[in-house]
């Protein structure tokens, strides 16, 4: 007797979810020690004073709104461009996407570490005091090499994700994050570098990191199916990676920045609310990543589905990480709850601000309840490409909707960071809303095509062969042969990109030599 409909999807869902949990407890933890070393920079500094919390703070917010937002948007594309390719049979010439990725990641960090040097202007119209301007540029100064090791650390680990060894990067993660306790610390806390000593410990915590990645990557021969040697055809095929990571990367760069938007509003209202935020913030963010790393488990497993044409399992994972996420919140903001008493003793050892702070603590925990599953919607979309879709319903409910409101609220209404919170919540609603509406008619049978078309299109050397092969999503065939060819040279293509190497180098170079004029 054959089981009936009903039985077979509960059966396939119940698969999918066991699939799912399995790597999501180990991307989730994953996520949040990526997100770790930023928290501890301002728990070290919230004991030095105030003012070199306020000014650590206000640099990470700027570091997320752009270095970190640029390469997490990079990471996105990665994670997508990865899995679909580790899902299909096309896995050889994976080497050359991540050839280019890191290429490009390079060129990211010149651009970002160039802004960065003068990212101190603005902060001078906030109103604080030329202490905290000074700590916020020697902060800025010192963090600026962990830019370029943050974003290697994050494709090293998207390479990993893709092919399910989540392990290494927990463990690894693991012992980065006690030493950089180890080491942050004394640096910190123990002299008298002050923010210069978090930088420091910012930007050799990311890098050491992602040597240890290299070192597992390479000892262990993970790989060998998948990597190819280094060459000038590196520098070709970029269109295919860009078109989808530069509307991601600017879309998240100015997602973040409305997010952050929220710090700049605070510091309006003076040094004690800016403080009494950042607190509220940081542990909102460790909530953000929880769902981040859920995300990256459903993208890895619905572009291994999709990679290879398989859209009826992919619409199931589907299904089931809702589930997951929406009891993953419930737990989440149960935890927050529960610590509300005790988690402002880690960031400060002001009386008033730990007091203050537990309120927005607790208003903090509300606003989540709804956000991962507004995330993981987001994330579903993400796993089909429509990065875009995510990043302009974020824009719209968090800047267009939610900065106006919070404004009236925190300064005509004058609830002040109550009104804040308000805003994220209404936020947060509309965007779940928007996702889970554009979620529900996706049409899984023609982004399973897509995705394989994809695979091609990014893999690929020869655009001649591929296009064969994506008229049928059953036709898709092994095709190591392309990378063993050698490669012809495009002279032309390697003088324009090493001529922008040259370039972005020159601008990182000249605009520390004129910052550091500038102070002195």
């Amino acid at each position: 007797m054959e089981p009936r409909l009903g039985d077979k999807f509960l059966s396939g869902l119940w698969k999918e979810s066991k699939a799912i949990l399995k790597l999501m407890i180990l991307t989730v933890p994953t996520q949040l020690l990526v997100a770790l070393p930023c928290s501890l920079c301002i728990m070290f500094d919230g004991h030095v004073s105030v003012t070199a919390l306020d000014a650590v703070g206000i640099g990470l917010a700027y570091i997320y709104s752009t270095a970190f937002s640029t390469s997490i948007g990079l990471g996105i594309t990665c994670e997508v461009l990865f899995s679909q390719a580790h899902g299909s049979t096309k896995r050889s010439s994976l080497g050359l996407v991540i050839q280019r990725c890191l290429v490009i990641s390079f060129l990211l960090f010149l651009l970002n570490g160039a802004v960065a040097t003068h990212s101190y202007i603005p902060i001078k119209f906030l109103g604080k005091s030329d202490q905290t301007v000074e700590e916020y540029y020697h902060f800025m100064l010192a963090a600026i090499p962990g830019f370029w090791g943050f974003s290697i650390m994050l494709i090293e680990m998207k390479y990993l994700q893709c092919q399910k060894i989540v392990k290494p990067c927990v463990v690894i993660g693991i012992i980065v994050n006690i030493l950089h306790v180890m080491f942050g610390i004394p640096i910190t806390l123990w002299t008298s570098l002050g923010s210069i000593g978090t930088g420091l410990s910012f930007s050799l915590t990311y890098w050491l990191w992602a040597i240890l990645l290299f070192v597992y990557i390479k000892l262990s021969k993970v790989y060998v199916e998948t990597w190819v040697p280094w060459s000038t055809e590196c520098f070709n095929y970029w269109w295919p990676i860009l078109k989808i990571a530069i509307p991601n990367a600017f879309m998240l760069a100015l997602e973040f920045s409305l997010f952050q938007a929220f710090i700049f509003l605070s510091a309006m209202l003076g040094s004690y609310y800016l403080s009494v935020y950042l607190i509220a913030a940081n542990i909102s963010e460790f909530t953000f990543n929880m769902y981040l790393g859920s995300s990256s488990a459903v993208i890895i497993q619905i572009g291994n589905y999709l990679g290879n044409g398989d859209y009826k399992n992919a619409k199931l994972t589907a299904q089931a990480s809702v589930f997951l996420v929406a009891c993953q919140s419930v737990v989440d903001s149960c935890i927050i709850l529960a610590l509300c008493y005790v988690l402002p003793f880690l960031y400060s050892n002001d009386n008033l601000i730990i007091r203050e702070s537990r309120p927005q603590i607790i208003l903090m925990a509300i606003v989540h309840l709804l956000t991962g599953v507004g995330y993981i919607y987001g994330g579903l979309l993400k796993a089909c490409s429509k990065l875009q879709f995510v990043m302009i319903a974020r824009i719209v409910c968090c800047g267009i909707i939610g900065l106006p409101v919070a404004y009236c609220l925190m300064f005509l209404a004058k609830l002040n960071l109550y009104g804040a919170l308000i805003a994220l919540k209404i936020s947060f609603v509309l965007q779940c809303i928007f996702t889970s509406v554009r979620a529900h008619f996706l049409n899984w049978k023609q982004e399973a095509y897509l995705a394989v078309e994809q695979v091609h299109k990014t893999t690929s050397i020869d655009k001649d062969h591929y296009e064969d092969l994506v008229e049928d999503v059953n036709s898709v065939k092994e095709s190591t042969n392309l990378v063993s060819k050698p490669p012809n040279i495009n002279w032309k293509t390697l003088l324009q990109k090493g001529f922008f190497i040259v370039l972005f180098t020159a601008v990182f170079i000249g605009s520390i030599y004129i910052s550091v004029l500038d102070r002195v």
